[in-house]
């Protein structure tokens, strides 16, 4: 049930919304009955004719040409998109990395051109990663140090990625060699040189201890923890450091109500940490269901509603819960991504996305427009209206961990997306193909990432290996619903409305 002040902040958004006029709806309709007109009166003709033309009902090629401004745009049409295959930071990185691996090689062989891959190319793409990633106490023959830099496995992946890419964009694919002539055609990166020996520096690697670890993952218990101290009525004391000094400053009421609903974005609905700060105001939205009904309204259209039906909405009795419409993501890049609908929890109010929601919406004021979250001024009070950055989200979020306790180094970026994929397994009993579902990825078995985010390295284990055969061993929290706490998972009613419910 929602708190007094969770009601009044429904009030107030329910005000804003009837006044805006918000519902999606009615901008659905226009748009369409714009398209149909559109339709009705032909399409358009840009101002350099196409060289296909519709003829009789049917497509016949024309004498008709291009002009030179037309040809010009076409390719700066196609290019754009070709670079928005990728994001513009790899893009660029890659663009980088290749340019010094140049360089490198018109030091050290200045008659080998790299636009023409000859027999060496492997060879010297493997001596440049070598350079940047083998030990850096390595010697040569007379015991003289090299000058390796002794990077790690995931640079001298990202260094071959970037030469391949390069090839790639040439058209180049796989290298075949002419065992009779020795004349070779293809993308060197792909050459069983250079795969051989990435293979041999990463068992190097992992030998030295050198692997990569993945980020411990945030659990439901580590959110009470951070719930309660950022809720709480007690003083809220953060490090902020400068390159010159360090010094604490309070944590005000409006940013820890912005710090919590990113941490619970971001884990319950499994996001990146540059996915919910990329939200904007419009992104999400409260949707209820009134009392006696199974259809949920927006805010606006359900004051309306209400209105037409001859009732009020009750802030105490009706039901809840949040839509929320990422732009991109990682995977989809084109956009096309299902909504995500949070609804109101009673049972664990730590994990209620939309009581967090509407405590940080009574600091945000009413605003419709602009980032969800904002950047925080130097009294921890007032907003900006620009979007906070990843890095100052993340160097709070750290500083709140040290201060409840957990071994904050272990946690990052992707402690949310871990944490959540592990709370849907583990705690609420979802099947994978409703994770990969609902975190976007592929129901591909044969190539599940879903694996990598299901445990890590520094994960805490549920359950003590000792214990994990002793079935009279309680390791889960009793059920808010019926009191048990049975190791054998919810049993779902045959009528089943909410197959993820808690109730036994």
């Amino acid at each position: 049930m929602l708190s007094p002040d969770d009601i009044a902040v429904l009030q107030n958004q329910a005000a804003i919304a009837e006044e805006d006029n918000l519902s999606r709806e009615q901008p659905f309709f226009e748009e369409y009955s714009s398209f149909l007109e559109s339709l009705d009166q032909g399409p358009s003709v840009p101002d350099w004719e196409v060289p296909l033309r519709l003829r009789g009902g049917s497509l016949e090629e024309t004498s008709d040409v291009l002009t030179s401004d037309g040809i010009s745009a076409l390719e700066a049409l196609v290019d754009d998109s070709t670079n928005n295959a990728r994001k513009r930071d790899t893009n660029k990185m890659y663009q980088n990395t290749f340019q010094k691996f140049k360089e490198w090689t018109e030091s050290v062989a200045p008659e080998h051109d790299l636009d023409n891959p000859t027999i060496n190319t492997p060879l010297l793409i493997r001596k440049y990663i070598a350079l940047q990633c083998e030990d850096k106490d390595s010697k040569d023959a007379n015991g003289r140090l090299i000058g390796c830099k002794g990077l790690s496995y995931s640079i001298a992946n990202g260094v071959r990625s970037a030469i391949s890419f390069y090839y790639r964009k040439k058209e180049l694919g796989s290298w075949e060699i002419n065992p009779s002539t020795r004349q070779v055609k293809g993308n060197p990166a792909l050459s069983q040189t250079v795969k051989d020996y990435m293979a041999g520096l990463r068992r190097h690697k992992i030998s030295k201890g050198d692997i990569s670890a993945s980020v411990r993952a945030i659990t439901s218990q580590d959110l009470r923890k951070i719930h309660e101290y950022l809720t709480s009525d007690a003083e809220r004391i953060v490090l902020h450091r400068t390159n010159s000094t360090e010094t604490r400053h309070g944590l005000g009421d409006a940013l820890s109500s912005e710090l919590y609903l990113g941490c619970l974005l971001g884990f319950l609905c499994l996001l990146r940490c540059e996915e919910f700060l990329e939200l904007q105001m419009e992104n999400i939205r409260v949707q209820v269901c009134l009392k006696g009904s199974n259809d949920f309204y927006y805010l606006g259209d359900a004051i309306r509603f209400a209105r037409e039906s001859g009732r009020e909405l009750s802030f105490e009795m009706d039901s809840f819960r949040l839509e929320v419409c990422l732009v991109t993501r990682k995977t989809h890049q084109e956009g096309g991504i299902k909504p995500y609908y949070l609804w109101m929890d009673n049972f664990d109010r730590h994990l209620c996305a939309v009581s967090a929601y509407l405590r940080w919406i009574s600091f945000v004021g009413a605003e419709t427009a602009g980032h969800l979250f904002k950047t925080v001024a130097s009294d921890n009070q007032t907003l900006k209206s620009t979007k906070m950055a990843r890095g100052t989200f993340i160097s709070f979020f750290k500083n709140v961990l040290k201060d409840v306790g957990l071994e904050w180094s272990l946690y990052g970026t992707h402690s949310f997306r871990r944490g959540g994929t592990q709370y849907l397994l583990n705690e609420r009993r979802w099947g994978l193909s409703a994770i990969c579902e609902w975190g976007g990825w592929s129901l591909d078995y044969d190539n599940m990432t879903i694996v990598r985010y299901l445990h890590g390295l520094y994960d805490v284990v549920p359950i003590p290996r000792e214990q994990l055969m002793n079935k009279a061993f309680k390791y889960l929290d009793k059920c808010v619903s019926c009191g048990r706490d049975c190791n054998c998972g919810p049993q779902y009613s045959k009528r089943g409305t909410n197959p993820y419910s808690r109730q036994h």
